[in-house]
Order: structure tokens, then sequence, then C-alpha cells
């Protein structure tokens, strides 16, 4: 039997090193995502969420391992009123957060849709099998669905960038072609003008000019 001062040992040491892994975990990850571009809200939704939640599945897999489902239902539940409650609370008092849209429109829909299925699960006594790889695949639709949007996004951007590029190399291609070929054109005019008398009269000079307005434009 282990006695109170070394479970209370035990568990300071297990808090200790989870959130020192899980720090070290959600910065490794931050760092990767931001380096391929992946925007604040993304990195929050999946990188830093999961990597904060690592600690917590760890310790309710080795809870459930252990033949105790009652903590480890009781840890996903504490942990999730000490996200909304504490967590927010506490970091709204530090400093006001701005809310986005999607994360009234998608996000929260989502969390209360979840908690609430949860909930209705549970009633039976029992979270099966079934239901728990519900919630997993549940889990990564709506992280594709994230990663995904992101992939939109890219795509966009990229697009903007190759259509700028086709749209200058194709007016520079253009602006060559006409130059070489209004070049060719004033010099094939400019023959019937000099043949027409022994000098260039105000009409043929405005025609003259006109071509050259044309041209610019």
């Amino acid at each position: 039997m282990i006695d109170a001062l070394t479970a209370t040992g035990l568990v300071l040491i297990g808090l200790l090193l989870l959130a020192g892994g899980g720090e070290a975990l959600v910065r490794a990850a931050t760092t990767l995502a931001e380096l391929a571009g992946v925007t604040p809200a993304v990195i929050g939704l999946t990188v830093v969420a999961i990597g904060t939640s690592l600690p917590e599945l760890v310790v309710s897999l080795m809870a459930a391992a252990r033949g105790e489902p009652d903590l480890a239902v009781a840890n996903v539940v504490g942990s999730n009123i000490f996200n909304v409650a504490a967590t927010l609370g506490l970091t709204a008092l530090m400093i006001p957060l701005p809310v986005h849209g999607t994360a009234v429109r998608l996000e929260w829909p989502v969390m209360f849709g979840s908690r609430l299925l949860c909930l209705l699960v549970a009633r039976s006594g029992e979270i099966d099998r079934l239901e728990g790889g519900f919630f997993v695949i549940s889990l990564g639709l709506f992280t594709s669905h994230l990663l995904i949007t992101f992939g939109v996004l890219a795509l966009g951007v990229l697009g903007l960038v190759a259509g700028g590029k086709f749209l200058v190399d194709g007016a520079i291609a253009l602006a060559r072609l006409a130059g070489k070929r209004w070049m060719i054109g004033t010099t094939l005019l400019l023959l019937p003008l000099l043949r027409s008398g022994s000098r260039l009269s105000r009409i043929e000079g405005g025609l003259l000019l006109g071509v050259y307005a044309t041209y610019i434009v």
C-alpha cells in the first residue's frame, strides 16, 4: 500500500510531467504549424486544442485501463467545465477576448452538440465502444473540415498569385507583340503619306498622332 504522502507526491510529479510534456508538445507543434502558414484560429482549434488535451487523454486512458472508468469520465467532464469557466474567465479578466464569427456559427454549436450528445449517451449508464467510436470519428470529421477550409483558403491564395502572374505575363507578351506590329504598321502607313506630296499635311500629322495615341492606350 502507498501512504498518503507518497500518493500526494506521485500526483504532483505526474501533474508536473504532464504539464511540461504538454507545454513542449504545444510549443513545437505550434511552431511547425506557423511555419506551414496555418492561421492562428486553425492552430488553436487543432494543434493547441489537441495538444493541451493529451494529458487528460492519457489520464483517462490509464484510469480506464486500471478499471476506474468513473475517474476517466469525471476527468473529461471536469476538464471541460474548467476550460469554459476558469480558463476563459481568468483570461478575460486579464485581457478582453475577441470572438470571431465562426466561433458562434460553427465551433460553439459543435461543442454544445457534442456535450449534449455525451449527456444523452451517458444516461444509459454506459458509453460503449460503438458510441466512443462515433465520438472519435466526429472529431476527425470536424478537424478535417477545419483543415479543408484552410486548404481551400490556400488554394485561393495560390489561385490569386498564379492568376496575377499569368495576367502580367500575358499583358507583357501582348504589349511586345503590339509594339512590333504598331512599329511595322506605322512604317507602312508612313509610305503612302510620304508619296502623297512633298510634305505632311496637318490632317496626315493628326492621323499619325491619333495612331500613336491609340497605341499608348
